[in-house]
């Protein structure tokens, strides 16, 4: 069983940016209060692979604390050989998480003429 100074330290070691561990470690020890290192874990592995399969530039991935703070263990992450739904793929291009939003029934993705 790790520590949570070791916890913390695998997690450091599994996220691919590696900015501001100070913020990191204070987002971490509040985020384990609230879900397990295993489930932090899967998370950050599922967004490292999600971002790793987009070829996001290292500029443009969350800082380890803002992924904590905003319980990123949470959301839903696709790699390049998933497909997403239409929905989905309306959804990200306005920048929407559907669980933010509400159920689908909820959010009109229509899209307007602009003429």
């Amino acid at each position: 069983m790790l520590t949570l100074q070791g916890d913390f330290q695998h997690f450091w070691d599994t996220y691919g940016r590696k900015v501001g561990i100070d913020a990191a470690k204070r987002a971490y020890n509040k985020a384990i209060k609230k879900v397990s290192h295993e489930e932090i874990i899967r998370g950050v592995t599922a967004y490292q692979d999600q971002e790793r399969s987009r070829g996001t530039e290292r500029k443009y991935i969350k800082h380890a604390s803002t992924w904590l703070n905003k319980c990123g263990w949470n959301d839903e992450y696709h790699t390049e050989g998933q497909k997403l739904t239409k929905h989905e793929r309306a959804m990200q291009a306005l920048g929407l998480d559907q669980r933010e939003s509400g159920s689908r029934e909820e959010i009109d993705v229509t899209p307007v003429d602009v003429f």
